[in-house]
């Protein structure tokens, strides 16, 4: 009998901060550990959205499928009180000037910032490794890595969203006007946690990805 093993990827609760009329705090991340590749970089985005993607890793050791996964076990982050392979999370802040009228306020000068956060794992031991060991290792790694920058991806659809859709607010009663993009902005973010979830029932949390350990244990 195959015993209980943690699942990689949780459940995506991404993280909001909410928006602000006004000048908005944002805490800088750690330094990250890690280089993101370049062929991770982000898509083209409107001026007005500010990304920021921070990778690090946790490290495990071993010399075996079995050293690995108990390794994996412990090390690994905890989300919603489980050890998971891999986690990402996102915080999304915006900003806005108003445009006065006589009668009414438009919105002006949208700023989003996006602070995306990545955990993956880093293997230890992997030079002391055969080659054809690494490989199965780095297909892991990378599958995990895919599956976390999935989530990041979504966190850019929703922060472009967010900042065309506060462009679009006219014609609002000035005192109004902080309310009424603050809504529009939770409207969307509520929209892409929802897709965000349904991309973690769509790939069973990485495993349709390959992000299982030992390989072939998702299926």
């Amino acid at each position: 009998m195959e015993r209980p093993r943690p699942q990689p990827g949780p459940p995506f609760l991404p993280i909001f901060v909410r928006g602000l009329a006004t000048a908005a705090v944002l805490v800088a991340p750690a330094a990250c550990m890690h280089a993101v590749p370049r062929y991770l970089d982000p898509p083209p985005l409107p001026a007005g959205v500010k990304v920021e993607v921070c990778e690090t890793t946790y490290l495990v050791y071993g010399y075996t499928f079995d050293d690995l996964e108990a390794s994996l076990a412990t090390q690994s982050p905890m989300y919603s009180g489980e050890h998971v392979w891999g986690l990402a999370q996102w915080r999304v802040a915006w900003t806005f000037q108003p445009d006065v009228h006589k009668d009414h306020c438009d919105v002006a000068q949208v700023r989003v910032h996006l602070t995306v956060d990545v955990i993956l794992p880093e293997w230890q031991n992997a030079t002391s490794a055969s080659p054809e060991f690494r490989l199965v290792w780095q297909d892991f790694a990378d599958a995990v890595r895919a599956h976390e920058y999935g989530h990041r991806d979504r966190a850019f659809l929703a922060a472009e969203e967010i900042h065309d859709t506060l462009k679009r607010i006219r014609e609002v009663d000035c005192g109004e006007l902080a309310a009424v993009v603050d809504a529009r902005a939770h409207q969307v973010l509520e929209r892409h946690r929802a897709l965000d979830e349904e991309y973690e029932r769509r790939t069973r949390r990485g495993l349709d990805q390959g992000a299982a350990w030992p390989p072939g244990t998702g299926y």
